[in-house]
């Protein structure tokens, strides 16, 4: 099927299935994945559809790690025309965030997502970004805010409000729900049984994955004034 390009429902339902079953195998590789992800991210705006996608992109992420399944989900969202793919993909990073912790999402990517989400002209669109910036505040805290200074202020207000009435996760408070394959097994009784080695990853520090920049050069005494 040239670029996925299939009216029948029947057989959307079937490349459904069958990364389903995929995302069941050991040794999935990210190429087999992004193959589809076009498809996946487009049929979120379906509505016969997205219950099928959902937890196929949540098992993706499990099998490929959650981060690759965020960035592709933005790639392909980020330039959709229909409001429910941008609505329903700011639920499926939400819901990624929080089953799999901030490091399954690409903090900056997933912002710069969420502000584009947050100025679209469809309420539902919007009500889905603030939420994803909310959920992202529980995890990563007052420095998000950050990288939203370009935000236009009236909508910057709004979200401002919904996170002043957020609290954030205190350090190991937060339960992952999903690991990606590969990972150290969780403690006991934090979300599996297995070894008592904890996934390492970069939550204790969302920022962590940022690209940093070494400015020392550049302070000089006439800058520190």
């Amino acid at each position: 099927m040239k670029d996925w390009k299939e009216s029948n429902p029947n057989l959307q339902k079937g490349i459904i299935s069958l990364y389903a079953c995929y995302a069941k195998l050991d040794g999935l590789g990210k190429r087999t994945v992004a193959a589809v992800m076009s498809f996946l991210v487009d049929k979120l705006g379906d509505v016969k559809l997205v219950g099928l996608i959902k937890p196929v992109l949540m098992d993706l992420g499990e099998a490929v790690t959650p981060k690759f399944i965020s960035n592709q989900i933005i790639k392909y969202a980020a330039t959709a025309k229909g409001p429910k793919i941008l609505q329903e993909s700011c639920v499926v990073l939400k819901d990624i965030c929080d089953e799999f912790g901030s490091s399954g999402v690409p903090l900056k990517e997933t912002i710069d997502y969420g502000k584009l989400a947050a100025a679209h002209t469809t309420p539902t669109v919007r009500q889905a970004a603030n939420a994803l910036f909310v959920e992202l505040y529980k995890h990563v805290g007052d420095g998000i805010r950050s990288f939203m200074t370009d935000i236009k202020e009236s909508t910057l207000k709004l979200i401002d409000a919904e996170l002043d009435k957020t609290t954030k996760y205190a350090k190991g408070e937060h339960e992952k729900k999903r690991f990606a394959k590969g990972a150290a097994d969780p403690e006991p009784g934090a979300g599996g049984g297995g070894k008592k080695s904890k996934p390492v990853d970069d939550d204790d520090d969302p920022f962590a994955s940022l690209p940093r920049e070494d400015i020392a050069k550049k302070l000089n005494p006439k800058l520190m004034e």
